[in-house]
């Protein structure tokens, strides 16, 4: 038997922590694995007439991103559930529905807050996977 794959996007708000924590205590019993995935907005890139600005804005939010990421694998990891991340760089509905569908998932972990609800919606509402919203 495979094991679960429990797909996380997270993006460092509160909720996003409390969707990490049910998916491990999910993983936990089911004896499942945990996939993290950060995007970083298009929309967060600093514009400028000159590249190299844009470039180390980029470089800036991935290594925010990174540092974060790797954070978060290992205290799954520290309670001996399988943990993997993913940071991608694109507009966040469509990369996050990108991935899951070309993941083997199984389901979906992800954190209501008041500021993403409209983004939370157009994700699930794309998927055809269980979704949990915490």
């Amino acid at each position: 038997m495979n094991s679960i794959t429990y797909f996380v996007p997270v993006d460092f708000t509160r909720s996003a922590y409390h969707a990490v924590e049910y998916a491990m205590m999910m993983a936990r019993v089911s004896g499942g694995q945990i996939s993290l995935f950060h995007n970083i907005d298009l929309q967060r890139i600093e514009e400028s007439d000159n590249p190299v600005v844009v470039n180390l804005s980029i470089d800036r939010l991935f290594q925010q991103a990174e540092s974060r990421m790797k954070s978060l694998r290992e205290m799954i990891r520290e309670v001996n559930i399988r943990a993997s991340y993913r940071i991608e760089l694109g507009y966040s509905v469509e990369e996050t529905i990108k991935l899951i569908t070309t993941q083997d998932v199984d389901f979906v972990v992800v954190g209501k807050c008041e500021q993403s609800t409209p983004r939370v919606q157009q994700t699930i509402q794309q998927l055809s996977i269980p979704v949990f919203v915490i």
